[in-house]
């Protein structure tokens, strides 16, 4: 059971994690629904950008015998679904997708190493980038009210912390 904190903690936002981890390497399959993504973007334009997206993501940690054995480095593709809607303009919604590749390095805490249900929960911090590949040319347009949504670029940098608590473990 797993939850990433930084990118979800908006309104109505939600993650699923389901992780699999045999020796070093670990396959996680995620879905997010993410809602007024950008507030910021909201904040100047009054156009919301609504994204969900399905993730598979493959990471191998470091040899466990050594002193980075809960450092690890991994790959993630994922498909996005977007809406965009703007304030006072219900009649149109504009709704796109797009696919996004990234690669992250990251730590795998875990605080307590006794032998009890607290060595189960570890803290995850990780950074890494992701690729956009955009599906159209030019920035979304409003038609009946002219609004533009200005389109992000598309190799962008990412943080995150995850919470994670492991139901099986040997």
């Amino acid at each position: 059971i797993q939850t990433d904190l930084m990118a979800y903690t908006s309104s109505g936002g939600w993650s699923a994690w389901s992780d699999v981890q045999h020796h070093q390497n670990k396959l996680s399959l995620v879905y997010v629904n993410f809602p007024n993504r950008y507030q910021t973007t909201y904040d100047d334009t009054s156009i919301k950008k609504d994204d969900r997206f399905a993730r598979i993501q493959l990471a191998r940690y470091f040899n466990p015998d050594s002193k980075m054995k809960h450092v690890f480095y991994g790959l993630n593709i994922e498909y996005h679904w977007r809406k965009l809607l703007e304030d006072g303009n219900a009649d149109e919604i504009l709704k796109d997708h797009n696919w996004q590749l990234g690669a992250f390095f990251g730590l795998d805490w875990q605080p307590w190493s006794q032998k009890n249900g607290l060595n189960h929960f570890s803290i995850i911090s990780w950074i890494g980038f992701k690729y956009k590949q955009e599906y159209y040319k030019e920035e979304p347009l409003f038609q009946n009210t002219g609004s533009v949504y200005k389109v992000q670029e598309p190799l962008q940098g990412a943080i995150g912390i995850n919470i994670s608590y492991t139901l099986f473990k040997k």
